[in-house]
């Protein structure tokens, strides 16, 4: 029975409606000032979503004790102390964004001007942090800017339930307006599960935790969140940040105030390097991303006697990277500091600051080492590694655990075979569960190792004479045992493996081969140019026929480059299947905008496919003229496809229209001879699959053979 698809309203996902801000926007301002403005929107409507959450509480808080006078409730609802205290900011009505979405379209500009002006003279943790005159400046069209509004507007917390919304939507419009493409400045959103498993293996539930390269803030948010969900006092906590860029610092002030987070940014956006705004503070915590590989860091002052490298070295010029990992050290308390950062996998190996790693390792400052799957950034599909820096290895109590001395020991953890949970179609993302399984390796080891802590392929806790043999390198592979698996078969089994080609494949191979053979010579006096050419319009007709509620989402297809139909890979969430078209068994279907990559299928079974595509098929005749098969293999033909290319137009892009393919020419043999000619077709196919069949167990029996000798 046919599966019935009952239409439901499409529903809006984030990036869909990030995507309209950004489309409506296109042409209309310079990337930076599109850039400051949707932040500044995203920014008031959070504040006014904290607003609302805190006046509701505040009106439930009085309710809760008995108090109902709406009088004394309202007079109280506007005493800014009731939501300075819980670090949420006290709107006024010029500043609240529910009403300034209700400001006529022609005075929005000016409103949303004015309640930024107002924020930065009355609010002094957003002294600077709001970009000034942006709505006048940018010069929008009225109703463009009202349309960025309500899309803004349906931005609902409540309803997009991210760890760092903010910085979510900060990283889209990063990416989307190509700003810092080159990563010089580090301007990136470290992805949650990665923030998380920093804070679950240093575990910053007191104390100072310090960010060199702060970014946005978002590693800040998500400690905060960690220590909020173990039951730790946020507000013992005290966050220390330094950023380069002044958009992203103003970004970063905005970030932590938004949520109450109390922070030192330092006076102004400045390079942690030439001018560190934090200089004589030292630190319990540090949780970093610095930017890979930056460079152009060490154009300052006097670089090479920088007290920050004492007794390591000059880092290279070249390369941030140890600069980075010095710099941190420093910042740590010399008793017990500890460090969670991410660096790009070379730090591990460098010739030119294998000094450097060599004086980390013998002074007992490297506890950790763990390799990340590739693919977990929106910005690079590089793996990258953690690193676990700990000024104090020598063990005793620490967060409820009695740790052992671990000095002279590393933990090596190679973690990019975790690369199945896959989130938005390309990303991976740490489980839950994931990022206990790595805790519980790297606590254990902490606590109650063997000697022989290690697992092949996972992990491994090496000692520092190891590391010496092997030139003092960070690489987890160099340590974690490989152990080949491939499976050797028995005598029994080689014999049978000998036997099914021998007596099976063989035999099917050389009947093909006699078939194709004895069908090329019935052939070998044919030839084409003794039929005319003919236009196709002759033999095949249009089909539109329309799913209405027939058909689901199992039977939606797709054309692939490779003429097949194939699963499509579109997102389905809410779309309605009634208009999609209908494809029958010997029918065809190809995407106009795309036949230039020679997709264009023959249909074995039915299938839905978009509207998008043209459906055709043979006319019925009573006299059988064209086989749909033999079209098929003209279809194949690369000449068919060049001339595809040569005969497509279109104002915008490229097609192909049924009406050009009505006009494609095409030879007519008899039907006997397109008989012939298919089952040649059909034959060779089977060969290349029997053919492959036996090179893949005579590839088995070989690596099987190989695998004895081991």
């Amino acid at each position: 029975m046919a599966k019935k698809q009952n239409k439901v309203q499409k529903e809006e996902t984030l990036e869909t409606i990030l995507f309209n801000c950004r489309n409506s926007l296109r042409g209309r301002a310079a990337m930076t000032d599109k850039r400051d403005l949707l932040l500044t929107l995203v920014f008031l409507k959070f504040i006014g979503e904290r607003f609302k959450d805190q006046r509701e509480k505040i009106r439930e808080g009085f309710k809760e004790q008995g108090i109902d006078d709406e009088g004394f409730i309202d007079m109280q609802l506007k005493r800014p102390q009731h939501y300075l205290q819980d670090g949420v900011f006290f709107l006024s009505e010029e500043t609240f964004w529910d009403n300034l979405i209700l400001t006529p379209a022609t005075g929005m500009a000016v409103a949303f001007d004015t309640a930024i002006k107002m924020l930065d003279d009355n609010e002094p943790k957003l002294k600077n942090a709001l970009p000034q005159q942006i709505f006048t400046k940018t010069q929008l069209e009225s109703g463009v800017l009202k349309s960025v509004v309500d899309e803004i507007e349906k931005i609902d917390p409540k309803r997009f339930v991210e760890h760092d919304l903010i910085g979510r939507v900060y990283e889209y419009f990063l990416q989307a307006f190509s700003i810092n493409a080159d990563k010089e400045e580090g301007e990136f959103y470290t992805p949650h599960s990665i923030v998380e498993l920093i804070a679950s293996l240093i575990e910053p539930f007191d104390g100072t935790v310090y960010d060199p390269c702060c970014g946005s803030g978002g590693m800040f948010v998500q400690a905060t969140k960690f220590i909020e969900a173990h039951g730790g006092n946020t507000q013992a906590v005290n966050v220390y940040g330094q950023e380069s860029e002044p958009a992203t610092y103003r970004l970063a002030k905005m970030n932590l105030a938004i949520r109450g987070i109390s922070y030192h940014l330092g006076d102004r956006a400045v390079s942690t390097f030439s001018n560190d705004q934090h200089k004589d503070i030292k630190v319990d915590y540090i949780m970093a991303n610095p930017p890979f590989n930056l460079k152009r860091y060490a154009d300052y002052g006097d670089f090479e006697n920088d007290p920050r490298w004492k007794g390591y070295g000059t880092p290279p010029t070249s390369n941030a990277n140890y600069a980075w990992i010095l710099h941190m050290l420093n910042k740590l308390n010399v008793q017990n500091g500890v460090a969670g950062f991410l660096l790009a996998n070379g730090a591990l190996d460098d010739d030119d600051t294998k000094a450097i790693r060599q004086k980390l390792i013998e002074n007992d400052k490297v506890e950790a080492i763990i390799v990340l799957p590739r693919n977990m950034f929106y910005s690079t599909d590089i793996s990258v590694t953690l690193w676990i820096l700990n000024n104090n290895k020598k063990g005793g109590p620490r967060h409820g655990r009695m740790l052992r001395n671990r000095e002279g020991e590393v933990l090596f953890v190679d973690l990019r075979t975790w690369n199945d949970n896959i989130y938005e179609k390309k990303f991976v993302k740490l489980s839950e569960e994931q990022i206990a399984e790595v805790c519980k390796i790297y606590f254990d080891w902490a606590t109650t190792a063997s000697k022989n802590h290690a697992k092949p392929e996972l992990y491994y806790a090496a000692h520092l004479d190891e590391i010496r043999e092997k030139g003092f390198s960070l690489v987890p592979s160099r340590y974690i045992e490989f152990v080949d698996n491939e499976e050797t078969m028995d005598n029994n089994e080689l014999g049978n493996a000998n036997e099914q080609i021998n007596k099976e494949l063989l035999p099917k191979v050389n009947d093909l081969v006699t078939s194709i053979s004895d069908s090329l010579s019935e052939m070998k006096d044919i030839s084409f140019k003794q039929y005319n050419l003919e236009e196709l319009e002759s033999y095949i007709e249009s089909i539109d026929e329309r799913n209405g509620q027939s058909y689901g989402e199992d039977k939606l297809k797709g054309v692939t480059s490779d003429s097949i139909f194939d699963t499509s890979k579109a997102k389905t969430q809410g779309i309605d299947f009634s208009k999609y078209k209908v494809v029958h068994e010997g029918e065809f279907a190809y995407n106009p905008s795309r036949i230039n990559l020679g997709s264009i299928a023959l249909c074995n079974e039915l299938c839905i496919v978009s509207p998008m595509y043209i459906v055709f098929k043979i006319k019925d005749n009573k006299r059988i003229k064209l086989l749909p098969e033999f079209l098929m293999l003209w279809f194949s033909r690369n000449e068919f496809k060049r001339s595809t290319l040569f005969y497509a137009s279109g104002s915008v892009r490229d097609t192909f229209s049924f009406s050009e393919m009505c006009r494609v020419k095409i030879p007519v043999p008899p039907i006997e001879i397109q008989q012939k000619i298919v089952s040649i077709s059909k034959n060779a196919n089977s060969l290349v699959a029997q053919s492959n069949e036996i090179q893949k167990i005579a590839a088995q029996i070989a690596s099987s053979l190989i695998q004895k000798l081991l």
